[in-house]
């Protein structure tokens, strides 16, 4: 890793603020923010980037990397995921190691520097977090639930715990925390990649869920729901989850909105990950025939206005909308991660402003991680450039021109140089 690093850009935008700074710089020593300020007190002050190896981002925005709170490593967003991940599993963990790896690196394209895995076996994922950890890999940071945990034959029970009790979920929360994990995962309804699952109803009881949820407190843990149906949202918030996966507000007949319920998150300050699937809706553009016989993918993506609306009247309610894309289920792609939060704007209505920091800060703040998600002196180098300026058009981000991890120059269409004039002769 490069000891010291200075970055320029025609603006910064720190993850917090809604105004932009102009012609700034920041400068990285040993993998964290050393100083921010503009490019004028480089030349006043000679010293402050001696020695540093410099990338000049020209008419570029820099801002936090982003942070993508919903991931599935270890599938490959294919139509055929739930097949393909079966037999990439029989193969061995190293096919499925290799499989992470490469979503890891398709995440960077899209400037994502956290990862929030959300499902992916123990072995594997906590095998991959500890490589980026130590440096082996230049990836995103991975937060890591490991195994899920569900009912037997449940949404996801092939990298699952399969607990049918409330004494099996505590069971299975200790030994989540006893492998190392960051986070639980639990899912309160079915989901539509496990065939026989059911998304409307719940899979828990709210007894079982407060066992999750009391468990995990107990152990220092927070609990991530997964949750489509009313059922399932209901019991979820009364066991007190840390965050809501999908939301979706399911019924037999659709989505239906529940305004007591959204009470409910917004006053218990639960985040809610929105898991968009905007990259679905762009690949099935461009090729209709991926939803043929993916009769979940046609309904979740039928009833995508409604979705909209209703994450649209929690947002105004004071609920925290974190972004997350649900990356690896068919048809939503790691590399796609950015558009998520242009549909924020475009679709739901969320200033570009808004939309950006459910990417940065406030899903720093979902996933307990106080190091990064902001540009601040001492926070990690976690740093993202794009060419334009999101806050004004949003799809700019996705013109991704310069990628850092704790420091670590991942992307950049620009070489290194060492500035002479911040040599110290």
């Amino acid at each position: 890793m490069t000891e010291k690093l200075l970055v320029k850009a025609a603006r910064l935008w720190d993850g917090v603020s809604p105004t932009l700074q102009d012609k700034a710089f920041l400068l990285v020593e040993n993998g964290k923010i050393a100083a921010i300020g503009s490019q004028s007190e480089l030349g006043l002050n000679q010293e402050l980037g001696a020695g540093a190896q410099v990338y000049d981002l020209g008419a570029a925005t820099l801002l936090p990397g982003l942070i993508n709170l919903h991931t599935h490593l270890t599938f490959n967003a294919s139509n055929t995921v739930l097949a393909d991940y079966m037999r990439e599993k029989a193969a061995g963990l190293t096919t499925l190691t290799i499989r992470a790896v490469d979503n890891l690196q398709r995440s960077l394209k899209a400037g994502v520097t956290t990862i929030r895995d959300c499902g992916t076996l123990n072995e594997v994922v906590l095998g991959v977090r500890a490589a980026v950890e130590s440096g082996v890999i230049i990836g995103p940071r991975v937060v890591a639930s490991g195994n899920g945990i569900t009912t037997t034959g449940g949404h996801c029970y092939y990298f699952g715990i399969e607990a049918d009790s409330a004494e099996e979920v505590r069971k299975a929360v200790r030994a989540q925390v006893k492998a190392g994990v960051d986070f639980i995962k639990i899912f309160a309804t079915g989901g539509g990649l496990t065939p026989g699952t059911n998304l409307v109803e719940a899979q828990y009881s709210e007894e079982e869920l407060k066992a999750a949820t009391t468990e995990a407190k107990r152990l220092g843990k927070k609990v991530s729901s997964h949750a489509h149906g009313v059922a399932g949202v209901r019991n979820s918030v009364a066991a007190g989850v840390h965050t809501l996966e999908h939301c979706t507000f399911m019924t037999y007949e659709g989505v239906e909105y529940q305004p007591d319920l959204a009470d409910k998150i917004a006053n218990q300050g639960i985040f809610v990950v929105p898991t968009l699937n905007v990259s679905m809706a762009r690949r099935l553009k461009a090729n209709p025939s991926l939803a043929k016989d993916n009769p979940a993918m046609n309904r979740f993506l039928a009833t995508s206005p409604q979705r909209y609306q209703n994450f649209r009247r929690l947002f105004d309610l004071g609920v925290t909308l974190a972004s997350g894309s649900d990356s690896g289920i068919p048809g939503v792609f790691f590399e796609d991660f950015a558009a998520d939060l242009g549909v924020l704007v475009k679709e739901i209505g969320l200033s570009p402003y808004q939309a950006l920091v459910t990417a940065t800060s406030d899903a720093a703040k979902a996933c307990d991680l106080k190091d990064t998600g902001t540009l601040k002196v001492g926070m990690r180098a976690d740093l993202l450039g794009v060419t334009g300026n999101p806050l004004e058009n949003i799809g700019d981000l996705e013109a991704t021109c310069f990628v850092a991890v704790a420091g670590r120059v991942a992307t950049s269409q620009q070489s290194s140089v060492v500035d002479k004039q911040l040599l110290v002769v």
